[in-house]
């Protein structure tokens, strides 16, 4: 179970209320979402400094890589792309093509017929590492790489594709290389937007330091601004002023990836087992016996000054799992759950406060599935 919440203060403050982040991959180990093809043509590549073992405590890799060699067809690495409006993929490659044919680059598939390709060649390398990427809005694909100079839009166009990854073209000849991926990034576009604040209020992009890299202004009937990142992810600051340069509140140092969003704002801490539940983790709620899981949780208002009014708890689709739909919230009631539904209200919570809920995960139909099904627990209040 996900989380759409974060523990902020004892006031009025910025904390995230949506991760843009779906996946960061740096190839410690093979994730099952990639799809290989041929599966023989690609390896990972682990290695660990001299006199050390992959053993506990696990050492820090000296290299960490998956290795795409050439194969009698294309070879791929592809994962399912998730039902977003906006995605932004980031590549990261050791790939440094040395003579003619030898290709490789970004591929966004719907099917063997049509697809869309990004193409790294002898022609168009000029530094050591590759940097690619593909940024989705509705179905159109806008393609840029890194020169060493920032970001360079070099092709776009249309396609309803059902997956996305790395392709190395052509069949092995002397002199091609094989294409090291060292880490892919996946986000919901290559903004973040700061929200629920005044019209007139200023708010700062700043680095890990504090030094300002942009500011905007709130414009007239608008209640938040969105700022590109300069790099995907960016570790820095938001810090929000409001009218006549008033300090409201900062948050950071902290890594953001596009499709963050941070809200001004009281916030609210999700409890079960005596622990929080965080909003940067996922929460394991056990194992189903009978087909159903059913879990006590309390929601708290840890500020000493400040009530948060009309809270809703609802359950939310985590990327494309249907784990959400096996999923319904209860208030309580009396220490037994009220009546399930997909979003509650429980009202208001005064400073220091909490109030229990019910969540309840009763299996639809048979499934068999080896990774847990997950879904997000989202908490929203005025």
């Amino acid at each position: 179970m996900e989380l759409e919440e974060n523990k902020v203060g004892e006031k009025m403050g910025l904390y995230r209320k949506q991760s843009g982040l779906i996946f960061d991959d740096t190839f410690a180990e093979l994730h099952a979402r990639w799809q290989l093809s041929p599966s023989s043509a690609v390896y990972l590549d682990v290695q660990y400094p001299p006199g050390s073992t992959p053993a506990e405590p696990t050492p820090i890799p000296t290299v960490s890589q998956l290795v795409m060699a050439h194969s009698d067809s294309d070879t791929m690495v592809l994962f399912d792309l998730p039902q977003e409006r906006e995605l932004l993929m980031q590549v990261t490659a050791d790939y440094i093509p040395a003579k003619a044919g030898d290709e490789g680059g970004i591929i966004v598939w719907k099917d063997g017929y049509f697809k869309l390709e990004f193409l790294e060649s002898l022609d168009t390398t000029t530094k050591e590492y590759s940097q690619w990427r593909a940024h989705k809005i509705g179905s159109r694909w806008e393609f840029s790489a890194d020169r060493g100079s920032g970001y360079e839009l070099f092709d776009a166009a249309f396609l309803d594709a059902t997956k996305a990854g790395i392709i190395l073209k052509n069949p092995y000849e002397d002199g091609y290389e094989p294409l090291r991926l060292d880490r892919v990034i996946l986000c919901r576009g290559k903004k973040v937007s700061v929200g629920n604040l005044g019209p007139g209020y200023t708010v700062y992009l700043c680095d890990e330091n504090g030094y300002e890299v942009k500011s905007l202004v709130v414009p007239p009937e608008h209640s938040g601004v969105e700022f590109e990142l300069p790099t995907i992810p960016f570790t820095g600051m938001i810090r929000v002023f409001g009218v006549g340069n008033a300090f409201l509140s900062s948050i950071g140092p902290t890594v953001m990836y596009g499709g963050d969003v941070f809200v001004l704002g009281t916030d609210l801490e999700v409890w079960w087992n005596g622990k929080e539940l965080r909003i940067d983790s996922s929460t394991y709620l056990g194992t189903m016996y009978d087909n159903q899981i059913l879990v006590q949780m309390e929601v708290r208002n840890p500020t000493t000054a400040t009530y948060a009014q009309d809270i809703k708890v609802s359950v939310m689709q985590y990327l494309n799992e249907f784990g959400y739909e096996w999923v319904d919230v209860a208030p309580d009631v009396g220490g037994l759950p009220g009546e399930f539904a997909d979003t509650i209200n429980i009202g208001d919570l005064a400073p220091q406060e909490g109030k229990y809920i019910w969540v309840k995960v009763t299996r639809l139909e048979p499934i068999f599935q080896l990774d847990p099904a997950d879904f997000i627990l989202d908490i929203t209040h005025l």
